[in-house]
């Protein structure tokens, strides 16, 4: 005789939880269209078909999926930006000429060359010269080497901001266009940097392309140079008239003495000549 405390048998079991299921099934409360809340009075009638799942006492239509989209900016917005992209595009791309232009055609090696010819020196039969014929010219002179009132007359006179520039000065040139336009006396505004520019890869032409053409250049020069080789190079070139070229050859031409030894005055002298030398020169201007 089986014990009535045992467990169903399997077959037991399951007419047991079919007993169950259909007396969930019967309950309206586990039906899918039953209302969690009991319907407002205005909300609308429940579907006869029940073909929409959605509660009856949700009122309106779903959003529809294509509002959902974000809009697309107005064709003003589209036209700046795309301007924006063509312009940066565009720039970048002058800026790659540009350098390829200055690392071709600017090499700074340049600007440690001397910039006119070798003069052509007659001598006698010991070696003694006898004549000269072309510019006059000497070893480059070293920063390091001068005194301090020698850099300062020429900083004063050619560039006083000369150590605070990038290779242009605003203000220098701001002053010069103020100046030529109220007086009769007429400037350039160029830095060192500037003429060292002109010296070495320009003309000495003065027209607005002339002086477009520095810019890029003098900031060239900056990038790679130091402002002691800068001041250097310019003060070994530079034309301090009667067909002298160089600091030192100026020197030992009007004072024959070595720049290491210049006075004050004769500094001053010479930084004054290099603003116009053919007029200002000694052996033409001895006044």
């Amino acid at each position: 005789m089986a014990n009535t405390d045992d467990p169903l048998p399997r077959h037991g079991q399951a007419d047991r939880f079919g007993r169950l299921v259909g007396e969930f099934a019967e309950d309206e409360a586990f039906d899918a269209y039953f209302p969690s809340r009991p319907p407002r009075e205005d909300a609308p009638e429940p579907p006869s078909d029940r073909s929409d799942p959605r509660d009856p006492g949700i009122v309106g239509e779903p959003p529809d999926a294509d509002a959902l989209e974000p809009e697309a900016p107005p064709p003003r917005r589209r036209l700046r930006w795309r301007l924006l992209k063509w312009g940066a595009k565009g720039g970048f791309g002058f800026l790659l000429l540009l350098v390829g232009w200055l690392a071709l055609l600017v090499p700074v090696s340049r600007t440690a060359e001397p910039l006119v010819p070798p003069p052509i020196i007659l001598t006698a039969s010991d070696g003694t010269p006898i004549a000269r014929m072309g510019p006059v010219m000497d070893r480059p002179v070293e920063i390091d080497e001068l005194p301090d009132h020698v850099v300062e007359a020429f900083l004063a006179i050619e560039d006083r901001r000369f150590y605070d520039h990038w290779g242009i000065d605003p203000r220098g040139i701001g002053r010069a266009i103020w100046n030529n336009l109220t007086s009769s006396s007429r400037e350039g505004g160029s830095t060192i940097t500037q003429q060292l520019a002109k010296l070495t890869y320009l003309s000495s032409d003065r027209t607005i392309g002339r002086k477009v053409q520095e810019v890029p250049i003098a900031f060239w020069l900056e990038l790679w140079l130091s402002k002691d080789e800068i001041l250097e190079r310019y003060l070994s070139n530079a034309y301090f008239g009667d067909n002298v070229y160089g600091l030192r050859a100026a020197s030992l031409h009007y004072f024959y003495r070595h720049p290491e030894n210049l006075t004050l005055t004769q500094a001053a002298m010479l930084a004054g000549l290099v603003r116009a030398p053919s007029r200002l020169a000694p052996t033409r201007n001895l006044e």
